[in-house]
């Protein structure tokens, strides 16, 4: 097992606002052609204007993002400003969970190599196929890329794609094994069983270090443009076109989610301990795998990619199988009723 970085939540936690609040500005000094500290009043706009084409959810992990950062250098009153523009006009979901695939057949994903990949493919068809295999490989949400910590094992040392002169300088021959460290995206409501994830891969086939490999330069590109929603979106739009061309009868469609889900699956079906799948997919609970995500019977056994910390196996919470919610007698729900 490759040595895991000790960090404290605190300064994670930091560090990661501290990117993404540097991101959000050096995007809107892109877009206003002025630094946020010349009209705070136009940056409220610019931020309330995104706020409004952006999901409750990514729109919460911003605006804690940049609440810190201003409080941090003594700008409280920005800060307060920031914190102020709420969720209530944020994008509805465009599309719901019950629509969506759980799981990806071999044939399946063949089928989708060979309409995304066919000879003369657009450059967000390749990017698309490599997003939802690496779905599969890692388990993580679509949206957990963005701020995610990617580093090359090498040698027995950490390294960025930066360490090698450019993310195109690196081959998969390069590269001994891969490291992530993912910013889990329910960790604030509870749902996850802390603040991040280590997710390592030191037995990757070659071909699955250069999809990820591909697929991180891609989502480096984009969130150094401040463009990595538009980027998850374009991809997400893109495999649901393929899906109603490849299987126009079907009400279920895959979708960049459903990698995740096969992620799950291929755990159950290895036989992996329930405790062990949550701290790979970043659940507070052993229970959430199971009862919401992939069925055992449409994972492959053997196809597991990742490892994680013992440490952080054991923060995830046990919960007999015999445990149900408490229920509500008829008597008590009359008594409450007034009736």
């Amino acid at each position: 097992m490759f040595e895991v970085d000790k960090f404290t939540r605190t300064e994670n936690t930091e560090a990661a606002y501290t990117k993404q609040a540097v991101f959000m500005l050096e995007n809107y000094a892109k877009n206003a052609g002025k630094d946020w500290d010349q009209d705070h009043g136009q940056l409220i706009d610019w931020l309330s204007s995104k706020r409004d084409s952006s999901s409750a959810a990514y729109w919460g992990r911003i605006r804690s993002a940049l609440v810190f950062f201003f409080k941090n250098n003594g700008n409280p009153d920005l800060a307060a400003s920031i914190k102020a523009i709420s969720k209530d006009r944020c994008a509805p979901p465009t599309h719901t969970s019950a629509n969506k695939k759980k799981s990806v057949s071999d044939t399946e994903l063949v089928s989708l190599a060979n309409y995304l990949l066919r000879e003369g493919s657009s450059k967000i068809s390749i990017q698309t196929y490599q997003f939802f295999l690496s779905g599969i490989i890692t388990g993580m949400r679509p949206s957990e890329w963005e701020f995610c910590d990617f580093r090359i094992l090498r040698d027995a040392k950490e390294l960025r794609l930066q360490d090698f002169g450019g993310g195109e300088n690196v081959s998969p021959e390069m590269v001994d094994g891969i490291k992530i460290v993912v910013q889990n995206a329910k960790a604030t409501n509870g749902r996850a069983h802390g603040e991040f994830r280590t997710l390592l891969f030191p037995k990757l086939h070659p071909q699955e270090k250069e999809v990820l490999l591909d697929h991180y330069r891609s989502v480096e590109h984009a969130r150094d443009l401040g463009q990595f929603p538009l980027f998850q979106r374009q991809c997400s739009d893109k495999l649901r076109y393929a899906g109603q061309k490849l299987w126009p009868s079907k009400r279920k469609r895959i979708s960049l989610y459903s990698g995740r889900h096969q992620s799950m699956a291929n755990g159950k079906a290895s036989n992996l301990p329930a405790n062990v799948i949550a701290a790979m997919h970043g659940h507070a609970t052993d229970r959430t795998a199971g009862e919401h995500y992939g069925r055992k019977q449409f994972g492959v056994s053997g196809r597991v990619y990742m490892q994680v910390p013992a440490d952080e196996v054991a923060r995830v919470r046990e919960i007999p199988s015999t445990w149900s919610p408490p229920a509500i007698s008829r008597e008590k729900e009359r008594n409450n009723s007034g009736s």
